[in-house]
């Protein structure tokens, strides 16, 4: 608000609290204007500023009712008064409400709201992931912060965890010092093994188990050719065995004669024979028993790769006969071939977090 002089303000409040004269004529041209040229709530009249307010120039200017004027009159003077001497425009005290942003002003005209509640940047991600330093935005002292996320342990994994430019040190890791086939595990080029002490009981022997903790399970134990396949571990052996016998050798290890679920399973053991040199027949798992056709590891009957002919009659026991092609044959149960055994053991792994 544009503020008068003193000695105007005050010859101005005592022409309004005298007569209506003083105002529509007053004592000297201090009060003179041009149009536009008046103080604010006024207007420029015969070359005279005058109040604009309809109930003030009623007053002023003799309207009937003069208490009301009066009372308006003095209300006015208060008010021009106060906010002249002390630099306050009260006229100019609204406050419009908006979105509290983050400003350190209340622009919703409610105290009580925190700075910032409504800024559609509260909250949201910031800074950079690959520096560690990635959070989330939070309104501190009428600014936006980037508080950043907790730095997350170093584990064993190859990555630099605490962005501290080292690779796997100093190691936060639960699965880290698991005890382990006779050692415990350890951090090795981004990945958990089993450090097994040297001349450890732990030796790997062929039992259908991981002895040495190093996620394979028998390798280099058996006598017979291994291969692997699925989370299956098979073993080919060419010694001539009768069927009972070689079942009993198969779970003697922790095997059983191997059961074929399927044409994939068919074809694996196909071409691992072929690979050993060893061309002849193979008892597997699958007999006749009591009429009907049984797995020895007790496994329903759902796939079968038969000659034609075959199952014949008069035999009891199954055989690969890779001499020819793969189909299966039945044979005299005490014949004397190799077989398959197969277990579907897991080797060892390390713990998970």
């Amino acid at each position: 608000m544009r503020k008068m002089s003193r000695p105007s303000l005050w010859l101005f409040v005592w022409c309004l609290t005298l007569s209506s004269a003083c105002v529509a004529d007053p004592p000297s041209d201090q009060f003179a204007c041009d149009p536009g040229a008046c103080p604010p709530h006024q207007t420029c009249v015969a070359g005279r500023c005058r109040l604009a307010d309809a109930t003030v120039d009623g007053a002023v200017d003799g309207g009937d009712d003069a208490d009301a004027g009066d009372a308006h009159v003095d209300g006015i003077s208060d008010v021009l008064m106060d906010g002249a001497l002390d630099g306050t425009d009260t006229s100019m005290d609204t406050c419009v409400p908006s979105a509290e942003v983050c400003d350190g002003s209340d622009n919703d005209c409610d105290p009580s709201t925190a700075d910032g509640a409504e800024d559609p940047a509260l909250g949201e991600d910031c800074g950079d992931p690959a520096l560690c330093s990635a959070g989330t935005f939070s309104c501190v002292d009428g600014a936006l912060r980037c508080d950043p996320a907790p730095i997350p342990a170093e584990r064993c994994n190859g990555v630099d965890d605490d962005c501290d430019t080292r690779v796997d040190e100093e190691i936060d890791d639960p699965r880290v010092g698991v005890e382990c086939c006779g050692g415990e595990t350890v951090c090795t080029a981004g990945a958990i093994r089993c450090d097994v002490p040297p001349l450890s009981s732990s030796i790997e022997v062929c039992d259908a188990a991981d002895n040495d903790c190093d996620g394979t399970i028998d390798e280099g134990a058996c006598d017979c050719d291994m291969y692997r396949r699925d989370g299956s571990t098979y073993t080919i052996c060419t010694n001539n065995t009768e069927w009972g016998p070689a079942a009993t050798l198969c779970e003697a290890q922790g095997y059983s004669l191997v059961t074929i679920d399927d044409a994939d399973e068919q074809v694996f053991l196909s071409d691992a024979i072929d690979e050993t040199g060893r061309e002849r027949r193979f008892f597997i798992g699958i007999r006749r028993f009591e009429g009907e056709l049984i797995w020895r590891s007790g496994a329903p009957v759902s796939f079968t790769s038969w000659r034609d002919g075959e199952p014949a009659t008069g035999n009891d026991c199954g055989v690969m006969d890779r001499l020819r092609d793969g189909l299966w044959e039945m044979h005299r149960c005490g014949n004397n071939v190799g077989h398959i055994c197969e277990t579907n053991a897991a080797p060892w792994s390390p713990p998970t977090l």
